[in-house]
């Protein structure tokens, strides 16, 4: 019984690393939909998705309203296709936050430790919402300085998903106008130098 578990929580870390990359749609709450797969493989998908959600550690009505706007921004779920050898992700996004995280998963995953995988995937967590409390901060203090607007503006550039936490976060502001009109223009800027 424990080295077929151990096999299967191997597999779980393997799709685990291979997922992770298509992780930013996930995180900003896209359906995720598997096909042409054993219902193991999708079991293991859909209980890595629902470890690293960050559901539960948001508030539940920004969550409701964040699956609500993602949804209808985007229209469409990630898929992720596995008729060939190799899985093939369709309408995944992509961010340098998730590729670093990519990384260590695949380094942590060559042990085969589930209990080293679990404490990644936990401080990928901590690290996912440290950058969501750090960006609600500097929008507090950019409503009243613009050189905090500025600081804003450079950690959304520089911590690999801003493209995700500023959605994430416009969702949870649409009742502040403050918030709501230093959101604008951090997404202008944000459009104006390609970086969302």
């Amino acid at each position: 019984m424990k080295r077929a578990r151990w096999s299967l929580e191997t597999k779980a870390m393997n799709v685990a690393a291979m997922l992770f990359p298509s992780y930013p749609k996930a995180l900003s709450y896209t359906p995720v939909e598997v096909k042409e797969s054993d219902g193991r493989t999708k079991k293991d998908i859909n209980s890595f998705l629902r470890a690293a959600s960050l559901q539960g550690l948001v508030q539940e009505a920004t969550m409701t309203s964040l699956c609500i706007a993602m949804n209808e921004e985007q229209g469409q779920s990630v898929v992720i296709d596995w008729s060939g050898p190799q899985p093939l992700f369709h309408n995944a996004g992509n961010n340098k936050f998730c590729e670093e995280w990519t990384q260590v998963f695949l380094n942590g995953s060559e042990g085969g430790n589930p209990f080293l995988f679990r404490q990644i995937l936990e401080n990928f967590k901590l690290k996912a919402i440290q950058d969501i409390n750090n960006l609600k901060r500097f929008i507090r203090q950019a409503e009243m300085n613009h050189y905090a607007l500025f600081k804003c503006y450079l950690f959304l550039k520089n911590c690999g998903s801003g493209d995700v936490l500023l959605k994430m976060v416009k969702v949870e502001h649409t009742e502040m106008q403050e918030a709501k009109n230093v959101i604008a223009v951090l997404e202008e800027f944000m459009s104006e130098s390609a970086v969302i």
